[in-house]
């Protein structure tokens, strides 16, 4: 089968020019690790993504991943076509694919050169409107990475729920059950006495950070040394840019947070390791004992959430958006309140007071995860393209 998959913004993260190990955010990494599954499979796969640095293009994992240079004079404040003219052209002259799969945003969707069209959606951006249903109703299917998000679409657009179908973001299990946890640890300086949380992801108001830090502090203050012999540490792996890349405008206010959460983390255990390669991020995972997810925010699914549970580490994360799709509370982890840091403080005392419950769920979580593998999931997608090409309904992900 001919596999095109289209990032249609920079906005979404970009696609770099090594994606098998450098820092991507969930949508990039969803598109470029379906693809790479895809190709391992034996299928004609492309990725098309913007270019901050001109065009060019190159095989990447049997990949063929192609930049296009956006047009710059296109982008007015009423509307961005810098990436569509220019993906329009390409389209034009380009093989016919048989599955046209379209990441984020619907009005990318061609019209030609393709036998079937799938809208991957995994955030809330698409509003209401004449224009964004003519739009998303040229997908022959839809795919959402929650159901939550599955739901919010429905309300949202009008389209057929029946063809709407939920296959939720992954991780690559082989990967984490090769890094040995001791290994993990020791390349950090980490000691036995440690008792380790970990946050992945963007630097940025919706991801709670502040919120983290509260709850650091809270839990510093009210740790019972008695209960627990272990030294809280926070490992922060992320920065306020991380996503926004080719959009310098956004990263005043956002570097201006990360400023906030680094003065106000002066004083308590925390390490700040900015954005780390993709490539090292599964030996994160393997070194912590908990993971922590605090949104703030409607998150879509979390996929740092799977990524931790397939390193065998339990999750403390908020009770919002789709998060629950990915944390079983009270057996691969914990959810609690967003914004409320005592609640999250009592959540990583809990587990850090009671080592055995901590393992007990980093052992469920692992068992979890093996659902959200890479390799299952893509069966899924090709399924759905299948459907998308014969026009059957599509069946949501259990």
């Amino acid at each position: 089968m001919r596999i095109r998959h289209i990032l249609p913004q920079l906005a979404m993260g970009n696609l770099p020019e090594d994606p098998q190990h450098a820092a991507l955010t969930g949508i990039v990494a969803t598109a470029w690790s379906l693809a790479a599954q895809q190709a391992a499979l034996g299928h004609e796969v492309e990725i098309i993504a913007p270019g901050q640095q001109g065009s060019s293009s190159r095989t990447i994992a049997g990949v063929r991943v192609r930049w296009l240079a956006p047009w710059a004079s296109l982008n007015t404040p009423r509307y961005d076509l810098s990436f569509l003219a220019p993906l329009w052209l390409f389209m034009l002259r380009a093989r016919p694919a048989d599955v046209t799969h379209v990441h984020g945003n619907p009005y990318f969707l061609p019209r030609l050169r393709t036998r079937a069209r799938v809208l991957h959606v995994q955030d809330l951006s698409i509003q209401p409107s004449p224009q964004m249903n003519r739009a998303v109703a040229r997908a022959d299917r839809i795919i959402c990475c929650s159901h939550f998000v599955r739901h919010k679409l429905i309300e949202t657009v009008s389209y057929p729920p029946e063809r709407i179908g939920v296959v939720p973001n992954g991780a690559d299990a082989q990967v984490y059950a090769q890094i040995s946890r001791a290994s993990a640890r020791a390349a950090l300086a980490l000691s036995d006495n440690h008792f380790v949380m970990l946050y992945v992801g963007r630097i940025g108001p919706e991801k709670g950070l502040l919120v983290l830090i509260e709850a650091l502090n809270r839990l510093t203050a009210q740790r019972e040394t008695g209960l627990s012999s272990l030294s809280p540490l926070l490992l922060v792996a992320g920065s306020a840019t991380l996503g926004f890349e080719g959009y310098p405008a956004a990263w005043q206010d956002r570097q201006t947070y990360e400023q906030q959460v680094r003065q106000r983390a002066q004083g308590l255990p925390v390490r700040f390791l900015g954005a780390v390669p993709r490539a090292e991020l599964p030996a994160l995972y393997r070194a912590a004992d908990v993971f922590v997810c605090p949104s703030v925010y409607e998150e879509p699914l979390g996929m740092v959430n799977i990524e931790a549970a397939a390193a065998g580490v339990p999750v403390i994360a908020s009770a919002v958006g789709g998060i629950p799709d990915a944390v079983a509370h009270g057996k691969s982890g914990l959810l609690v309140p967003p914004g409320d840091a005592q609640a999250l403080a009592e959540a990583l005392l809990h587990l850090m007071y009671d080592t055995t419950l901590c393992r007990q769920m980093g052992s469920a979580a692992q068992d979890l995860a093996v659902q959200f593998d890479w390799r299952v999931l893509a069966g899924r997608v090709m399924d759905i393209y299948a459907q998308a090409l014969q026009g059957a309904p599509t069946a949501s992900f259990q």
